[in-house]
């Protein structure tokens, strides 16, 4: 009976030791990722792109994507490209790899990607997991930008220029090309003011702070747009960086487009949720700012 005593005693003892040590094993966290997505309106000769950053802790071994699965409308997959970088913070090693898909538009009008789903696996757990866009991505195709037929045209009216010899039917053509490029270029612009005008007037979520991240992607890219910044995979703070530097802008332009980026992070990150009349003036803000850089006199494709 003493001896049957101890044996469970030991068994007990040992059980308690495997939990406990079970416990104590670190598990590895799931990879962070960050997703953009190029702007809503397109030329038929550019393309879309589509970026995703993984990041994780590099004792935890390698991911890979393994599969991609997206259904594309109006539009094809070009290719995909990949870049590494590894660096230290908090005196961890890690590691960063950042995912760029493009797709090529087959005709004007609008193009969609819906059931984005990226599969990927440790390589050295084997432990399976997915990135998953929760909405559908829409686009509008518009005008290519360096259209051959207007290469012709342009070609021949400086021939005809060249062979009559005439002043006047060369400044008559300078004149007349650089009206158009001005044209073209202000139906541009504000077709960039009211796709993004757009969409933060339409976007609705039950979840606000998701409504505000959309927001503050919709603002950054318009920003990068607007004041044609140099690169357009920008975060917000290196977009609110460079228009910092730029001198042909007004520092309370900069002051009020800083004020607006500050409230949305403060609506996305901060403990207190907005009430709906603060929910609300914050829209109507970004709006106001965005309509504010509307070029007058030039027909967009809302106004006809």
């Amino acid at each position: 009976m003493y001896k049957h005593r101890l044996t469970l005693l030991f068994r007990s003892g040992v059980f308690c030791l495997l939990a406990y040590s079970h416990i104590l094993s670190p598990a590895h966290a799931e990879p962070t990722s960050e997703s953009t997505v190029s702007s809503a309106q397109l030329a038929l000769d550019q393309q879309v792109s589509i970026t995703i950053k993984m990041t994780w802790d590099a004792a935890e071994g390698n991911y890979e994507i393994t599969q991609k699965h997206w259904a594309p409308e109006n539009l094809e997959f070009a290719k995909q490209k990949i870049a590494n970088e590894a660096y230290s913070l908090a005196g961890k090693e890690w590691q960063e790899r950042t995912y760029t898909f493009l797709f090529n538009p087959k005709k004007k009008g609008p193009a969609f990607i819906r059931d984005i789903r990226l599969s990927y696996i440790n390589t050295k757990t084997k432990k399976p997991g997915q990135i998953k866009f929760p909405v559908e991505l829409s686009f509008f195709v518009g005008q290519p930008i360096r259209s051959k037929f207007w290469f012709v045209i342009i070609s021949l009216c400086v021939l005809v220029a060249l062979i009559m010899g005439g002043s006047a039917a060369m400044n008559y053509y300078t004149r007349y090309v650089t009206k158009a490029r001005n044209e073209a270029d202000k139906m541009l612009r504000n077709q960039i003011y009211s796709s993004a005008a757009k969409s933060i007037r339409e976007f609705s979520s039950s979840i606000l702070k998701l409504a505000y991240g959309e927001w503050s992607k919709e603002l950054k890219t318009f920003v990068i747009l607007h004041y044609m910044l140099s690169r357009r995979d920008m975060t917000e703070s290196e977009a609110l960086e460079e228009v910092r530097l730029k001198n042909d802008i007004q520092p309370k332009e900069k002051q009020a487009l800083n004020r607006l980026f500050e409230r949305l992070s403060n609506a996305r990150y901060g403990n207190v949720a907005l009430k709906l009349p603060e929910h609300e003036k914050l829209r109507n803000d970004i709006l106001e700012f965005i309509e504010s850089k509307r070029v007058i006199n030039a027909v967009t494709r809302d106004d006809v």
